[in-house]
């Protein structure tokens, strides 16, 4: 005797990716972050003066122009100060007499001269060293010198140079 065989079940349907509502989230809060920021360009730029007056219509302008002169000619008194004068414009800044850590060109960032520097920060117990170098490369090749200093220190740089210091005090021109 032969038994019907019963239908194989089905599989489930496939769910569905449903985003972690924290992604949700993060994306919404981006673009509210880019709405804010443009509002606030727009309003540091000065993108938005408010309503604009409208124009005079001709027939105003017409009846200005033909309205008699009422205004009181203008008088100065002798001791009212004098408007104040357009600002000088200042030429941008040179190289500066002092560096700290970090990559300078001299003759551009720096003045070219012998500097001095008191020695390592945190009262001399931590590692300064400074390099002179012909580029900005930071290949061994490039460097013309270079120091581990414990204490008080002098460094004399040329224009073109480039000079590394790290963990030294500031570095004061001398003369």
């Amino acid at each position: 005797m032969s038994y019907p065989v019963p239908p194989a079940p089905m599989a489930p349907p496939p769910k569905k990716k449903v985003k972690p509502l924290w992604i949700v989230l993060a994306a919404l809060g981006g673009v509210v972050v880019l709405c804010l920021f443009g509002s606030v360009l727009v309003a540091a730029v000065g993108g938005d003066d408010g309503p604009k007056a409208a124009a005079p219509s001709d027939a105003t302008t017409q009846a200005a122009a033909d309205a008699p002169d009422t205004t009181e000619p203008e008088t100065t008194e002798p001791d009212s100060p004098s408007p104040s004068p357009a600002p000088k414009k200042t030429k941008p800044a040179g190289p500066a007499g002092t560096f700290g850590d970090g990559q300078w060109l001299v003759g551009r960032d720096i003045k070219a001269g012998t500097y001095r520097t008191a020695g390592p920060e945190d009262n001399g117990v931590g590692l300064c060293y400074w390099e002179r170098a012909k580029n900005a490369s930071g290949e061994l090749d490039a460097i013309i010198a270079n120091g581990d200093p414990t204490g008080p220190a002098n460094l004399t740089v040329n224009d073109g140079e480039y000079v590394k210091s790290t963990g030294c005090q500031t570095w004061h021109l001398a003369g």
